[in-house]
């Protein structure tokens, strides 16, 4: 509970500033469990009625952290920063700011194709061209894709590279095309030329 009319920190004294750009993998890179948002919501609305009723303790100036695998909760301290830019002594920050940021790596520089691009290309595959789909295993069963061929986890493909045919055009799709992006930078700072990846995604290709 973040309210520093409370007497507590706010959120900025936690995180001073947004992360840098690929600091932060997507859902589909770092996973999700499902039940987590059902467990952490429901002590989120219990602390909301708390606030709105005036009842009890609010978890302000408190974080709990929870350990699934062993079910484990415990309580971190939090303490407000004097030098704050939202609320310390000196606040350089008094009105709500519409602040834009991405933890995502920039894509604007990696060559690529759409989704209409794509099928044409598939619909007469050039000599050697090599599509590579560097989605983890557990997105090829929820989503197969058979164009595909080859399959390397994005994580892997530093140590797994040489499993990838050279010479010929290269071809890397993942699911939103974040990850195909990056694999674009990856392969060019090794000397790879001929490679481009799926913007958006699949999300974009499949039906």
């Amino acid at each position: 509970v973040f309210a520093p009319s409370l007497g507590g920190p706010c959120y900025r004294c936690l995180f001073p500033a947004p992360p840098a750009p690929g600091s932060v993998p997507t859902c589909a890179e770092g996973g999700v469990l499902g039940v987590l948002p059902g467990l952490i919501g429901t002590i989120q609305a219990t602390e909301a009625i708390k606030l709105l009723t005036g009842t009890g303790t609010p978890l302000t100036g408190r974080m709990i952290h929870v350990d699934t695998r062993t079910m484990q909760f415990r309580e971190l301290r939090l303490r407000r920063d004097p030098q704050c830019s939202v609320c310390g002594e000196y606040p350089t920050i008094t009105a709500p700011q519409d602040i834009e940021f991405s933890c995502i790596l920039p894509q604007e520089s990696a060559a690529s194709v759409n989704a209409a691009e794509l099928g044409k290309i598939l619909s007469a595959p050039p000599a050697g061209l090599c599509v590579l789909d560097v989605r983890e295993p557990w997105e090829h069963l929820l989503t197969p894709w058979a164009p595909a061929t080859l399959r390397i986890p994005f994580a892997e493909l530093a140590s797994r590279r040489s499993e990838i045919p050279a010479g010929g055009p290269l071809i890397i799709v993942c699911s939103i095309g974040e990850r195909s992006a990056d694999a674009v930078h990856l392969f060019k700072d090794h000397g790879c030329a001929s490679v481009r990846h799926l913007k958006n995604g699949l999300r974009d290709f499949l039906p």
